[in-house]
């Protein structure tokens, strides 16, 4: 999250610049919203990456633990919407994709046919 929100921050920071001009005529008010949220994540993200950042460690792993669980219970939830309406034939190849994508080959439409098959066949427990 640090990295993508520092990346960002400082492509926002490029970026108001080049279109300052532009948003002063058509929406003046952005600006004031750039200021107050864009710009100042730079120096909390540069003060991070400098100083790091205090964690309560013992939350965090109580907290992924139950965070573990309930994307668990998600995914078997996924897994069972997936399986009520998988085909159990492999349906045709989709033609537009065929015609522009280059990676949709026959052999990738079977792999992942088959891939998703196997996954939908699992037992649904939540320590597999």
């Amino acid at each position: 999250v640090l990295d993508y929100g520092a990346d960002d921050a400082i492509w926002a920071y490029r970026l108001f610049f080049r279109v300052y001009q532009y948003l002063q005529q058509v929406n003046p008010d952005v600006i004031g919203t750039y200021l107050s949220t864009e710009n100042p994540i730079t120096r909390i993200f540069a003060e991070t990456t400098i100083g790091g950042m205090r964690v309560n460690r013992k939350e965090i792993l109580m907290r992924r633990d139950t965070m573990r669980e309930s994307f668990a219970e998600a995914l078997l939830d996924l897994k069972r919407a997936v399986r009520d309406r998988f085909p159990d034939e492999m349906p045709p190849m989709h033609e537009k994709l065929l015609k522009y994508e280059k990676w949709y080959k026959p052999a990738s439409h079977e792999k992942y046919y088959r891939l998703f098959k196997q996954w939908i066949e699992t037992p649904d427990n939540l320590d597999s």
